[in-house]
């Protein structure tokens, strides 16, 4: 493909400017908007996902035609909208939903005019010419010539994912996304298993035109649905998608926030007619094969089966009335329509691993019978008889605790509790093969609203929730269980579009979106007590998120897990708010559209990390040198029970609120020099503010030639953090450009009615890459770790017990008190201030032609 895309990032974030900057931008919109309004005048697509018909009507000599009425009718709906053409003999139909619809043309000593079975699909822009006969208006042409395949008004490119393709390809986890693949130019480049409803992550790993993975804009009924991490934050059941448009190249100045393509979803509608469908599949365990290692251990085959279901509903409202009889309280036919569906599956996945676990001998102190491998006794000394080595300057030796057992009295509380949630060993075998099946699930709904309030104004809202829980292995069955993380997802999205038919030749568009995301990773051990385990009140008074600590104790436990206490929690919850308006008109051959578009995305989330204690056991104090090791020496079940840690750490963590405004202006026209040239011209402006914390909790940048309060003799040392609204330091991260301009232009030729030549080039600010963790965005003295001090001289005697291993408390949080001095003698993380918003220039040339039997070519 002869396409390209020229990346400029500058190490990507957005721009920063006063409130008002912004409130100049959007009041000189809001100025051009109304006098683009009273102008007589209409326009095209691109961001939105309506589509649009637009050309010219003659008579048989060639001659323009002005003051033709033209009415364009879904076939569906029965739902009509009326123009007529201007002086140059030009119409335009403007924000047209997806769908076929029938075109009527007449005027006075003519006949009419007849075209049914013109298809307009998601972000198409169809070029329909028109030619009236002389003769009785009574009188009807009807046309059935096939529409074109062929683009001939736009130098966009792309692909419409029709509905019959969705649903008739593979699709193993019906992800319309996912499908964007069989789209040139399109590049996956996610772990293809991560095709679920809840793999929001995972399917937007997607790069289109050579753009940058993650960096596309996804649209749900026109309205953005993309997080602040470039996610879409749900994926629509195929049941309640009308057909998805993934545009490539796209050169109309009303698609922005991207630095690829964009995904532009149709939900699907109801008509006059009822419609519905039902599916359902499942895998029964018995037409299952056994995982090949469960086979060789002998483990028996588990009872796993895959449901999968959906099915929807769509058509005219109607309201019965009962009781009376008599005619309906409402009859929505040919105006008010409905579209819900629903789609859910429940999945169990069985998987096996290999177990080490504590004897009952272990469990009590007595390591007399802990071999290695190869059957040879492991020694465990005692770490409180460290001493110099005399045969060996340098070292140390120490002395074996008697008969290899060590004394109740040297048991650690804490540790030899926690020693206890171990699962036990099955018929004495210390390593062991365990099952465990994971129970996932996921739903969907979503509903659909299309009304008609006149033939002037209609009016569609579309709202999608899901839900699911997506579980790790369980091979404990208990609180303690390594895997024990639960990821829960919730959704909720609205979109609403509002078309307004201002006159036959104006149109204006309304649309507003709302959307949640919480993408929360819990954990099973939420609100145990770590008190209970012995841990001193000096520690547990400080936990701010009680659940079982992590204990890390080397092979022990699950191959691929630690040995006790779950994962991390975090608390993380995505949100938006989208308006976008955009005014269109026709004037002469020009077809010009002018909008505006704001963006509040947000993040609240809180890290919670390992609140109840980090914590992880070597050999090193159990061994006769703890800096030499050997396979016969120390065991770190030892070290645990006697509660000596080779490190340990907890955290506490400020919950932080982020967001950043975004605007974007932008004027477009489409002007139609002939029949047979169309060009595409626009400029789009945009200003995306930094990262902003409600509460300044985060800093702005890292000041490299401040003077450091830490001063020594003979040093100049300079350097601090800068944080957010202190000492006239901004609220918002990065200093931003106020010059970025996106430019578009294009042709398309038709160099005869089955060929066209098409062109385009365009620039595109990207959007910026957010990592949300402290230090991912700058946050650093809003969360705090102390580190357990379990030794000062090398591992050679310990200084600390698990019991108590933080005397003092747990630090809290400094926020931004200690100022230039935050993190001193520490890795510091920031978000560079310098850092530049990155850009694509993107450009592309292509030939289609139509061939016979339906089929188009295209070189690109």
């Amino acid at each position: 493909m002869l396409a390209g895309k020229s990346c400029n990032d500058k190490n990507a974030l957005s721009p920063l400017a006063s409130i008002s900057y912004n409130a100049k931008i959007l009041s000189r919109l809001l100025s051009i908007c109304g006098l683009l309004i009273l102008t007589n005048g209409a326009i095209a697509n691109g961001q939105s996902y309506h589509g649009g018909l637009r050309g010219s009507v003659q008579d048989g000599s060639a001659n323009v035609m002005p003051a033709v009425n033209l009415t364009l009718t879904n076939e569906e709906t029965n739902v009509s909208r009326a123009t007529v053409t201007n002086d140059s003999g030009e119409y335009v139909f403007e924000r047209v939903d997806p769908g076929r619809y029938r075109m009527m043309a007449s005027a006075a000593g003519f006949k009419k005019l007849d075209r049914p079975g013109v298809i307009i699909a998601t972000q198409q822009q169809v070029a329909l010419d028109l030619t009236l006969e002389v003769g009785d208006v009574a009188e009807t042409v009807t046309v059935t010539d096939e529409m074109t395949l062929i683009e001939s008004s736009t130098s966009s490119t792309g692909q419409v994912i029709a509905k019959q393709v969705l649903d008739d390809l593979p699709n193993s986890g019906r992800n319309p996304f996912m499908l964007s693949a069989i789209v040139p130019n399109v590049i996956p480049a996610g772990n293809p298993t991560f095709n679920r409803q809840q793999d929001q992550s995972g399917s937007s790993q997607i790069s289109l035109a050579g753009g940058p993975v993650r960096g596309n804009n996804y649209l749900l009924d026109g309205v953005p649905i993309t997080d602040l991490v470039n996610r879409a934050v749900i994926i629509p059941s195929i049941e309640a998608v009308q057909e998805l448009k993934v545009q490539v190249n796209t050169y109309d100045a009303e698609a922005g926030r991207t630095g690829g393509g964009v995904f532009n979803v149709a939900g699907k509608s109801g008509s006059n007619q009822w419609h519905g469908s039902a599916f359902g599949f499942i895998r029964p365990s018995s037409l299952q094969a056994n995982n090949f290692f469960a086979n060789r251990q002998g483990t028996a085959k588990p009872d796993a089966p895959y449901k999968l279901y959906g099915g929807s509903i769509g058509g005219p409202v109607y309201l019965p009335r009962f009781g009376e009889g008599g005619p309906s309280i409402y009859d929505g036919r040919d105006r008010t329509f409905f579209w819900a569906a629903t789609e859910g599956y429940r999945m169990q996945t069985f998987l096996s691993d290999t177990i080490r676990v504590p004897t009952a001998r272990e469990r009590a102190g007595d390591f007399s019978q802990t071999r290695t491998a190869s059957g040879q006794l492991i020694t465990i000394y005692d770490p409180l008889t460290t001493r110099p080595d005399p045969a060996n300057p340098g070292r140390v030796i120490r002395d074996p605790f008697p008969g290899n057992i060590i004394p109740t009295n040297r048991f650690d509380p804490a540790g030899y509790n926690l020693l206890q949630y171990f699962p036990q060993a099955p018929n004495g075998i210390s390593n062991y093969s365990a099952t465990s099946l994971l129970d996932d699930r996921a739903d969907q709904q979503t509903f659909k609203l299309d009304h008609a309030v006149n033939d002037n104004y209609k009016i569609s809202g579309m709202y999608a929730h899901y839900g699911s829980r997506e579980p790790e292995a369980d091979y404990y069955s208990s609180v303690a269980n390594p895997a024990g993380t639960l990821l829960f997802r919730t959704v909720h999205a609205v979109a609403i579009n509002n078309i307004f038919t201002l006159n036959p030749t104006t149109v204006l568009s309304v649309r507003y979106g709302y959307n949640t995301f919480t993408d929360s990773p819990d954990t099973i051990s939420a609100g145990f007590d770590p008190a209970s385990l012995g841990f001193a009140s000096s520690f547990t008074e400080d936990i701010v998120f009680n659940k079982f600590p992590r204990i890390s104790a080397g092979a022990y436990g699950a191959s691929t897990q630690a040995a006790l206490g779950s994962g991390a929690s975090s608390e993380r919850r995505y949100y938006s708010q989208n308006l976008l308006a955009s005014v269109s008109k026709l004037i002469g051959r020009h077809s010009i559209k002018i909008g505006g578009d704001y963006r509040k995305m947000s993040s609240d989330f809180t890290q919670i990390g390992q609140a109840s204690g980090d914590f992880s056991f070597t050999k090193a104090f159990t061994q006769l040198d703890p800096n030499t090791q050997s396979a016969t020496q120390g065991n770190e079940l030892a070290s645990l029970l006697l509660g000596y840690a080779n490190s340990g750490s907890a955290q506490i963590a400020r919950p932080l609120s982020t967001f950043v405004n975004y605007y974007a202006g932008y004027v477009h026209d489409d002007f139609r020099f002939s029949q047979k040239l169309t060009l595409n011209l626009g400029l789009r402006y945009e200003y995306e503010q930094g990262l902003q914390e409600r509460e300044n909790q985060l800093t702005v940048g890292f000041d490299r030639n401040v003077a450091s309060p830490l001063q020594a003799p003979g040093l100049n040392l300079k350097g601090g953090l800068l944080y957010a609204g202190v000492g006239g330091n901004p609220t918002q991260q990065v200093r931003p450009s106020k010059t970025k301009f996106g430019p578009r232009i294009g042709f398309a030729y038709s160099l005869s009615d089955k060929t066209t030549l098409r062109a385009g080039y365009g620039v595109f600010w990207a959007p910026p890459v957010f990592a949300f963790s402290v230090t991912g965005i700058g946050a650093l003295g809003f969360s705090s770790t102390t580190s357990m001090v379990s030794t000062t001289d090398g591992n050679r005697t310990p200084a600390s017990t698990l019991s108590n291993p933080f005397p003092n408390g747990l630090i809290q949080p400094t926020g931004n008190s200690l100022g230039l001095l935050t993190q001193i003698g520490q890795t510091v993380d920031f978000v560079d201030q310098d850092r530049k918003a990155p850009y694509v220039q993107q450009y592309s040339v292509d030939v289609q032609h139509e061939l016979p039997g339906a089929i188009a070519l295209s070189l690109s």
